[in-house]
């Protein structure tokens, strides 16, 4: 799920049955990203999924934090993501 927004670059696209099931996923996802992660996680996934306009550097300096940092957060988003669409209902 995650690789597919990634993908697509966080834009969903409607058409056949398969955007929809992305649809009715991200939904979950949104979910997820505002009300499941730690903030700092929250606002990465933001930044780098919805900001399309900023550069990364932008982005980090809105984040507060290093390269490094920055995509660890992003990890660590990605994974708390993934175990939350997997296990529990958001």
């Amino acid at each position: 799920m995650i690789a597919m927004l990634m993908e697509c670059k966080g834009e969903l696209i409607r058409g056949t049955r398969g955007s929809r099931v992305l649809l009715d996923e991200s939904a979950d996802i949104e979910l997820i990203v505002n009300k499941h992660l730690a903030p700092e996680l929250a606002l990465v996934v933001m930044e780098h999924y919805c900001n399309h306009e900023s550069f990364l550097s932008q982005k980090m300096l809105h984040c507060g934090c290093s390269a490094p940092t920055y995509y660890r957060r992003l990890h660590d988003a990605h994974v708390s993501i993934d175990g939350l669409l997997m296990g529990t209902a958001a």
